[in-house]
């Protein structure tokens, strides 16, 4: 199909379909980004003696992130260390805080669901301080063949879902 996307997209870019639309936006654009305002979790833990895991579900992929303590008095500052340490890169996602470990998606995704404390070690609190808004979400099995704009057309292909 030739369509005129809602922004540049460049061939073999993932398609998101525009859900909620404001001012100049328009329902049901196409476009090749997510689009909306990012999520944000805060977990704050509690000093311990107790290795923490914590483990994330995002865009489909699971992450366990894993702090042991090793010297036997586990700050929260160390703890959020080791887990923003643990955490590395994970695409989509950036961690952040000092005696608290924030982890903020890219805007307009979401978790799969709430992060879950899995160690021994206690967490005070783990709160969704930052709901998503997605504007724009994600056609799984389309793609766009080729490269556009907002004032030249892309070629797209879509895909009939695999379970359809």
């Amino acid at each position: 199909y030739y369509v005129q996307p809602e922004e540049a997209v460049s061939a073999g870019d993932p398609v998101y379909l525009r859900v909620s639309a404001a001012g100049s936006e328009e329902l049901g654009a196409l476009r090749a980004s997510p689009d909306g305002t990012a999520q944000v979790y805060t977990l704050t833990p509690t000093a311990s003696e107790d290795s923490f895991h914590v483990e994330i579900s995002y865009l489909g992929a699971k992450y366990l992130l894993v702090a042991d303590g090793a010297d036997g008095s586990y700050t929260a500052t160390e703890i959020c260390d080791d887990l923003r340490a643990a955490a590395g890169t994970i695409a989509g996602l950036t961690f952040g805080g000092t005696a608290t470990l924030t982890i903020t998606t890219a805007a307009g995704t979401a978790l799969d669901a709430a992060p879950k404390s899995l160690g021994n070690g206690a967490f005070a609190s783990i709160t969704e301080t930052t709901p998503a808004v997605v504007d724009a979400i994600h056609m799984k099995h389309w793609r766009w063949l080729s490269d556009g704009s907002a004032t030249e057309p892309a070629v797209l292909s879509v895909r009939p879902h695999p379970e359809a």
